[in-house]
């Protein structure tokens, strides 16, 4: 593993596959910022790499404090359409990318 970049909520990584398929692919770690304000560039800037990573297989983990639909929810307050609309707006951006490659 080779760190590539450092960000404020993220960290990217080469990953070589030494030992099965011999191949690199890049991992992204990453913490969503917790405020509300903070978010809607957190998303746009994965949408943008999202778009710039073309080559390699990749991979994203981490904490996005977002939720897919309101059947996800336990407890507390409800799940409110703008906060599950981030993410799926995402995924959905992310399919209609790769079904095209």
């Amino acid at each position: 593993m080779t760190i590539i970049a450092k960000e404020s909520h993220a960290i990217h990584c080469h990953i070589m596959d030494n030992n099965i398929t011999n191949k690199l692919c890049i991992l992204i770690t990453l913490y969503d910022p917790t405020q509300n304000r903070d978010k809607h560039a957190f998303w746009y800037h994965l949408k943008q790499l999202n778009e710039s990573i073309t080559l390699l297989p990749w991979s994203i983990i981490g904490h996005f404090s977002e939720l897919h639909q309101s059947s996800d929810k336990v407890r507390g307050a409800c799940l409110t359409i703008a906060r599950s609309k981030r993410l799926n707006e995402f995924l959905v951006h992310t399919k209609s990318i790769y079904a095209h490659v």
